[in-house]
Formats: structure tokens, sequence, C-alpha cells
């Protein structure tokens, strides 16, 4: 990689930081000037010293050694005030820069599509939020000693130039010389920087999914097999590192050869085009000598550019695919939902693979709609349709008979609740996993929403009722407590449409029962659609949806899909469920 696509790369994360970044060098090239002057007093006053010589020449300023050396004094505490500034600015703009870096992947990550966020590998946002956002420090720590080693090698080697030319002369073929020999260099460490970000994505990735199935590597007695699998890939990553560091390290030290050599050709050079006196070759020589040092530091800094280039790369590229991927709505207000129906509506994951083809029913508000299938058959993704989350390749999908994506998202999502199969528990109070960041919702509406979902009771026999902090490293609840606070969730903006994905598969029978005392205070007041493979989930419903291999197989009352479609035939008879609502829903209604 040429050098103008490291900085390229890393402009994306600091180029807000333009103002601070001049600061940074500007204080670094005014504390290299005020470090090369006070190099070049230190060499004259000790000539002067071991000379017996009663004053210092300094060209167009001749100054005693006693004044000489207050004079260096000064220099070296102004050389030190700008490199505490720029050490002070340096700190600031790399928490500012990671700050504002890990804000803007993590806000496009959720503007995005529900298409781009599935399609998220377990583990690799969390890997470039975490560890290559975390490069970022290292790459403004590595551009900060760049520039204040590039901007105190210039002052150094104006400096020499100014006691000697044929030293200016010589840097600046040395500089030709080094750049042209490190380019095949930094091309490969490039390479190998990028294998680095690869090698810790997939070990990121394998970790999530290893620690996410625990207590099956437990049961199946797998562990052994699952740590192979990750020490194997922990060596990979430790054989790209070493790769890596080698290079970098070699270069280094070939580098620290190149640059003696180079210094004891300017000696050389200095000599034959003049510096006959020894104060001016001591004062090349220190200047030399010291020009190199930094030299070397701005090439270990740019090396190490390259190693961490490609992961910000990659983070850049991940949050542009996010930016370039929002969901796209429209400009009108939902104001209630009253009618929802899909016409023809196709869809498909990968293009000639479609999962849903043709689908078409209607439903009114209030009604409960049971949708039932095999495996495999499209429920899931039939309920992301309806949510909006993803969008139909052909047909309609039309909300109180305009197309849905015709609304506000905004004002869509204050009408539509959802009730996943596993309901993740937040850390933080009961009340702020039911609000989940509406902070429009007042307390009385989370109370009630508690209320409707049957676990306002166990809530407040919790130690500090609803002010109680629960989920990771906090007070664990049970399946069937999350599930209801899954729907109180759902239940606090009182939605007109709410779709649950099997509420009930994990429950035990009295949380069951609370549930279905739930669902039957919802029906004819909410929209409900109920993916379920229990029967038991959909006996109250006023409509049921069958899909077989992504169509529409049956679609009407229960009892009359009932007669018509064999595969809720089956359904009900293996779980003895009636086809018409039981008498307790009647009753209920």
């Amino acid at each position: 990689m040429k050098p103008r696509r490291s900085l390229k790369g890393l402009s994306s994360y600091v180029g807000h930081e333009r103002w601070p970044i001049g600061a940074l060098a500007l204080s670094a090239l005014i504390g290299g000037i005020f470090e090369a002057a006070a190099f070049l007093l230190i060499v004259k006053v000790a000539l002067a010293v071991a000379t017996h010589d009663g004053y210092v020449d300094l060209g167009p300023l001749t100054l005693t050694p006693g004044r000489a050396l207050l004079l260096t004094v000064g220099m070296v505490v102004a050389s030190l005030a700008a490199n505490l500034f720029n050490s002070w600015i340096s700190a600031r703009i790399t928490a500012r820069v990671i700050a504002s870096s890990r804000k803007r992947l993590a806000a496009a990550f959720l503007a995005a599509s529900w298409e781009v966020q599935s399609r998220e590998r377990q583990g690799n946002l969390h890997q470039i939020l975490t560890g290559h956002v975390s490069q970022i420090s290292s790459a403004i720590s590595n551009l900060a000693t760049g520039l204040s080693s590039a901007s105190s090698f210039i002052a150094f080697t104006i400096s020499a130039a100014i006691v000697s030319l044929g030293s200016f002369a010589v840097i600046v073929a040395a500089i030709a010389l080094m750049a042209a020999m490190l380019v095949p260099i930094s091309k490969l460490t490039k390479r190998r920087g990028a294998e680095v970000g690869r090698a810790n994505i997939k070990y990121a990735t394998q970790l999530a999914q290893t620690t996410s199935v625990a207590s099956e590597l437990h049961v199946f007695d797998v562990a052994g097999p699952a740590a192979k699998k990750l020490a194997d890939d922990a060596d990979t990553v430790a054989t790209t590192m070493f790769r890596t560091t080698l290079i970098s390290r070699l270069t280094t030290n070939v580098y620290k050869g190149m640059m003696l050599g180079l210094l004891l050709l300017g000696l050389t050079a200095v000599y034959l085009v003049g510096a006959r006196d020894i104060g001016s070759l001591g004062a090349v020589v220190v200047l030399l000598v010291r020009a190199m040092s930094y030299s070397q530091g701005f090439t270990s800094a740019f090396q190490q550019l390259h190693v961490v280039t490609p992961m910000l790369d990659q983070a850049r590229e991940q949050e542009i695919e996010y930016q370039e991927n929002v969901q796209v709505c429209g400009d009108e207000t939902l104001p209630v939902v009253g009618s929802l129906a899909m016409e023809d509506v196709s869809f498909s994951y990968t293009p000639g693979a479609k999962v849903l083809h043709g689908i078409t029913f209607g439903v009114r508000c209030g009604e409960m709609v049971g949708l039932v299938g095999r495996s495999g058959s499209g429920k899931s993704t039939l309920a992301q349709l309806l949510l909006r989350l993803r969008v139909p390749d052909s047909g309609s999908y039309l909300v109180n008979g305009k197309p849905a994506q015709r609304y506000t998202a905004t004002s869509w999502a204050q009408h539509v609740g959802l009730v996943p199969q596993d309901v993740v528990v937040m850390h933080g109070t009961v009340a702020d996993n039911i609000r989940f960041f509406r902070d429009g919702l007042t307390d009385d509406q989370i109370m009630a929403a508690a209320q409707a979902a049957h676990i306002h009771d166990e809530i407040m026999a919790l130690p500090d009722g609803y002010a109680t902090v629960i989920g990771s490293g906090a007070r664990t609840l049970s399946g069937g407590q999350r599930q209801r606070i899954g729907f109180a969730r759902a239940l606090a903006a009182r939605p007109d449409v709410i779709v649950l994905d099997e509420p009930t598969s994990a429950l035990d029978m009295h949380s069951e029962a609370l549930i279905q005392r739930t669902l039957r205070s919802l029906k004819g007041s909410v929209t409900t659609f109920i993916i379920a493979h229990r029967m038991s989930t959909i006996a109250d419903c006023s409509k049921i949806l069958v899909l077989d291999a992504g169509t529409v197989a049956a679609f009407g009352s229960p009892s009359e899909v009932a007669r018509k479609n064999e595969f809720l035939q089956e359904a009900l008879r293996l779980s003895r469920v009636p086809a018409e609502p039981t008498e307790a829903a009647r009753q209920a209604q």
C-alpha cells in the first residue's frame, strides 16, 4: 500500500479533527526546532568550554558561555512545553475519535435495514466495535509519533543544512533512497495486516458461537473438540501476527543499519565539502545523529500504520455498507391500522430461490390470525414482511389500502408490536425493560401493560418492584416471566398490530394459561398474528393461515380451514384441540 492509502484510510476517522491534528503537527515542529536549537547550543557551549574560549559563536549572535547556557535552558523548557502539549492533544484526539467512531458505527448498524442486520455474522460487529475500533488508538498514536518524528526530522535537517549545505543534500538523497527501498516492504506489511484482521474476526465469530452453545457442549461432552477448534483459530491468529510483527521488526533493524551507513556517508560528505572546523563538524554530527533517530521513529510509526490500516478499512467498509442500506420509508403518517392485506406477494433471500410466492390474504382490525405450517414453509419470513422488516420482491403489502412502505418508520412503529420467541431481558430495571428506550411512555402505561400481560403481581413481589434490576449479572427471571415481560413491552405503546413468534413454545402450563388470557384480551381490539406449532396457542384465533412451501395453502375460519386442509386436520388431531373457539374464549368475548 502506498503511503497516501494508509493516511487516506485513517482520514475517514480523523477527518473531523483537522484543526487538532494541525495543532499536533505544529507543536511537534515547534518542539523539534527548539530541541535542535538546544542541541546546537549544547555542542557550541561544550566546545567553547573545552577550548577555554570566552565566547560562543552563533553566526549573527555571539554570547558568553553563561548566557548561552541560559538560552539553552530556555530552549529545553520550550521544547518540553511543546512536547507536553503534543501529548495532551494526541490523547484528546484519540479519545474523541474512538468515541465518535463507535457511535457512528453503532448508529449506522441500528439504522440499517433488517435485511443487512440479519446477515451480520455473530461476533463480527462486536469485534469491529471493540477490537478494530480500538486500533484507532494505535493508529492515532502512530500518526502522532510519525508527525512528531517527521516534524523533528525536518527541524534537525534544516538546522544541519544551515551548518553545512552538504549534509542537507546527503539527507535528501538518503530519504529518496529509503522511500524506494521500503515500498515493497510496505506492501507486504499491508497484506499481512489484512490477514491479521481476517483471522481476528474469524476467531471472534467462533468464540461467540461457542459460548452461545455452552450448555450443549456440556450435555454432548464435546467441550474438548470445541476447545481444539478455538485453539486452532488462536494459533492461526498467532501465526499471522507473528509474521506481521516479524516483518515490522526486521524492517526497523534493517533501517537502523541503513541509517548508520548513511550517517557515515553524510559525515564523509560534510568533511569533503569543507566543514573543517571542529565546531561545525561536531554540530553536524550531533544534528545528523538526532535527525536519523527521528527518521527511524517516523519509519517505524509508518510501518505500524500499515499493520492497523486493514482493520480500520474493514470497519469503515462495514459502516459504509450499513449506511448504503438504510431502510427506505415514506413520509406519510399512519393514523391507525384498520386493515392489512397482501396481494400476490413474493420474496426471496437469494435470486431465483423464492421463499414466498403468490401470497394473498386480507385481515380486518381486531382479528386474531394463526400462522401455521411445516418448518421451512415461510412463516417467519411472512412475519418479517408483516412487520416491514423486509420488503416484498413483487406484489403489494397494503395497510389501510395503501402500500405499507408509504408510511414513516416512526408512525409505523407506534402502531406495531413484536413478541419474539426468545425475549431478551437487558440489564436494567423491570420498568426500563418494558419501556424499551421509549422515553415517552409513562409509568402508568408501563404498569398497565404489565397488568395486561399478567406479570404485574409478580413484578410487585420483587424486592424493588418495577425498580428491581434484572438481566445479565442481576436477578434472573423464569422463561414464562421473560415471555410476559416481552408481552408487556409489546403492549406498552398500545399497538394496533402485534406479531407473536411461538409465544408459548417453551412455557409451563401456568405461564401458557396466563399468556392465553392475554391473547383473548387482545381479540377484537388488536390485530394479532401468532406463529405457532402448538395448536393450543391458536385455539382462540378467528382466522387460520396455513403456509405450504411458501404459498397460502388455506386461509379462513378455523372450522373452514380444518375441513379443507390436511395439515391442520392432522395437527389438530395430534394436539386434540377443537377446531372452534373454546367456551372460555366465548365467555371472555
